[in-house]
């Protein structure tokens, strides 16, 4: 049975280039027309006009919730001994906070630091950004925190703020061995080779100093453009707005022997939604050196294996016009250019988020899977059975109807939290 959408989110479908099956227009897994195309909702965020209105839904603005809550709350299923041990941290679209807590669901620290309460910041465009989209954690207890679309935080194991940066970061950071911080920025541009006429949203990779200063920006638009495929870029349409929507950023630090060529240290694996694109970006000769699609839709979160393939949240490829919206979880080897492994729920519609979410390779070899929109992350063993599965208790929407958003779930290394004990 397909799964019921709650009512309220259909715009956010239909700007997603999803519908529901048993609308008069079934689902086709298809995007919208380009009728209107992208157009500026608000500053920094764009929305998909629709016979010359407004979808209502920026771009880079996720909804605070999405399902309808349920009974299931905090960690249900914990299998010792089988799922890896180690810290749970997380953030979620209930506010802009994020929680540590261990493998049985208590909390053993939180931060916290409201938009409102960072002086001297630009005012907000949307309350969704209010919310911690991605956190990571810092050896001495402190916190990087990206409010999505609006800026990028630290802040001391006490939550009191280090410093801020007023930049349109969104999505994803990483933290980097020399001590700066990867991330993605956005403006809008007006782009002659693309677009005459209409802006565009230019993602750009940003490496901030550890004491929060931009040292480096470079435009993916103006990479892609650079390389062998600059007419992949200007063949996809509507080339106006938020074009690519780059959501995730994985340094190459240490590629395994065997990986693609194209996977060299130094570089960086990116994952564009909007055209279904991986690829990947050499910030020394400020080009694209390898671009895949193969099947996937709406991805998120790719990430380098030791084996040389990439594990990839893929949010409507496992979709069935017939039945409805599903995802998956899969490996995708670039070497034979083929998807070598994969996990969908039974039935595939158990499990779909349509925004973010989120999957990492445990060093057991355990798979940690965020299901965002459904508000739960869970680890698999290597036989696809869960190990660990827990359920958000925090909720969104009118009278807390909604689940909040899930944006994602990391697994922290006992080692990693020694700050605790001082």
């Amino acid at each position: 049975m397909a799964r019921a959408l709650p009512p309220q989110f259909l715009l956010a479908l239909i700007a997603a280039g999803v519908s529901c099956s048993g609308q008069d227009r079934p689902w086709t897994g298809e995007p919208p027309p380009e009728a209107g195309g992208w157009i500026e909702d608000q500053a920094g965020l764009w929305a998909l006009a629709r016979n010359g209105q407004k979808a209502g839904i920026g771009s880079i603005g996720y909804a605070q919730g999405w399902e309808e809550a349920k009974d299931l709350l905090g960690v249900v299923t914990y299998e010792e001994g089988k799922a890896e041990e180690g810290g749970n941290l997380y953030s979620s679209g209930h506010g802009p906070e994020a929680t540590l807590m261990d493998m049985r669901g208590e909390t053993l620290h939180t931060w916290q630091l409201d938009y409102a309460d960072i002086p001297d910041a630009p005012p907000l465009d949307d309350a969704h950004q209010n919310t911690w989209r991605r956190v990571r954690l810092m050896d001495d207890g402190s916190l990087v925190a990206i409010y999505g679309g609006r800026g990028l935080v630290r802040v001391d194991r006490d939550s009191r703020l280090i410093w801020h940066l007023g930049e349109r970061v969104h999505h994803d950071l990483a933290l980097l061995p020399s001590g700066q911080i990867l991330t993605l920025g956005r403006k809008e541009r007006l782009m002659e080779s693309l677009n005459p006429r209409k802006s565009v949203v230019d993602d750009e990779l940003l490496w901030i100093s550890a004491d929060g200063q931009i040292e480096k920006r470079v435009s993916v638009l103006d990479a892609l453009l650079q390389s062998r495929w600059a007419s992949d870029l200007r063949a996809l349409r509507p080339l106006a707005g938020d074009v690519l929507h780059v959501n995730t950023v994985e340094p190459i630090l240490d590629p395994p022997s065997g990986a693609h060529p194209a996977f060299q240290a130094g570089r960086i694996l990116c994952c564009a939604r909007n055209p279904d694109w991986l690829f990947v970006l050499d910030p020394q000769t400020g080009r694209v050196e390898w671009l895949a699609r193969a099947g996937w839709r709406g991805p998120h979160d790719p990430r380098l294996l030791p084996s040389g393939r990439v594990l990839l949240f893929d949010n409507l490829g496992a979709s069935d016009p017939r039945v409805g919206p599903a995802s998956r979880v899969l490996e995708y080897d670039p070497l034979s250019a083929s998807i070598t492994w994969q996990w969908q729920a039974d039935p595939p519609t158990g499990f779909f988020s349509l925004f973010c979410g989120a999957a990492t390779r445990l060093r057991c070899g355990n798979t940690l899977i965020t299901e965002t929109g459904n508000g739960r992350a869970f680890e698999l063993d290597p036989n696809g059975r869960i190990v660990w599965d827990f359920h958000s208790p925090h909720r969104a929407g009118e009278d807390g109807a909604l689940v909040a958003a899930l944006f994602e779930v990391q697994r922290v290394p006992l080692e990693s939290l020694r700050w605790m004990e001082r």
